[in-house]
């Protein structure tokens, strides 16, 4: 009899541990699915982003209201980068954390471009060390730890579709003028080519220094209802008189369907946001 219970005891004790491993098993395996990898993007070539200094220091030796740094990033792969966001740690004289911080690029950065980007650090930080980035690509979001030396690739559920039909607004660039080369306005001349009214327009332009660097981006709001074929002239200023831009996109209201419209002319994809609610 007792001999029977032993036995019995040991079988469910090995049931228990085969159940335990097979839910182990079954947890890696899903952490596994969970990454992603495309023809386009894998674990070799998902470091897209080289960074002129991922360490910043010295800033407590800055005198009077400068409390702005600069580093300067450049996409280095062969494809678009999207929804960018620098990860950040400000440090103290002693090298102790005094923040976890992020900013968000707010720019789709084509293939060699480079843009410098500023930081805005808190009063008592003396460096800046960059540990991390996240990106958008293809239908992949990327995750770069610079800290472990690490990346991580997963896919990308929210899909955007062609922009091909909701880019219905025509921009040009206005010509400046020759004669006033310290002049710092610049002209963008738009047309409406819907048949619907446009409201709440806003253009997404990057400003470029003469070492063809994006310094900085500006979000230019157009104040008045764009009717059906209608052209009109947006007037705006540059941060130095050198400088050239480029337009990046758009974003308006959809009046009809109720809708936030936001255009990459970059990527060519369109964002919707229902606006009906």
């Amino acid at each position: 009899m007792n001999n029977i219970i032993k036995k019995a005891i040991l079988l469910i004790l090995i049931l228990i541990v085969l159940i335990i491993g097979l839910n182990v098993f079954m947890s890696v395996k899903d952490t596994k699915i969970s990454e992603y990898e495309t023809g386009t993007i894998n674990n070799s070539n998902a470091k897209t982003l080289q960074i002129d200094n991922n360490r910043i220091t010295n800033l407590s030796q800055r005198s009077g209201n400068d409390t702005t740094s600069i580093t300067k990033i450049k996409n280095i792969s062969d494809f678009n980068l999207s929804q960018i966001i620098i990860y950040y740690e400000e440090l103290d004289k002693n090298d102790k954390v005094i923040s976890d911080s992020k900013m968000s690029i707010d720019i789709t950065l084509s293939p060699d471009e480079v843009m410098q980007v500023q930081f805005t650090s808190k009063e008592y930080t003396n460096s800046i060390e960059i540990t991390g980035y996240t990106y958008l690509a293809d239908d992949c979001n990327v995750v770069v730890n610079l800290k472990e030396n690490d990346t991580k690739i997963f896919e990308n559920k929210k899909y955007l579709e062609n922009s091909k039909n909701y880019d219905v607004i025509s921009i040009s660039k206005g010509k400046k003028s020759e004669s006033k080369k310290d002049d710092l306005n610049f002209n963008i001349e738009i047309e409406n080519i819907s048949d619907k009214n446009l409201g709440n327009i806003v253009l997404k332009v990057a400003e470029i220094d003469q070492n063809k660097e994006i310094v900085r981006v500006d979000h230019i709001i157009y104040n008045s209802i764009l009717k059906p074929e209608q052209k009109d002239e947006i007037i705006s200023s540059l941060y130095d008189s050198d400088y050239d831009i480029k337009i990046l996109g758009y974003t308006y209201d959809d009046m009809e369907n109720k809708s936030n419209v936001d255009i990459d002319l970059i990527t060519n994809k369109v964002n919707i946001i229902d606006n009906g609610q």
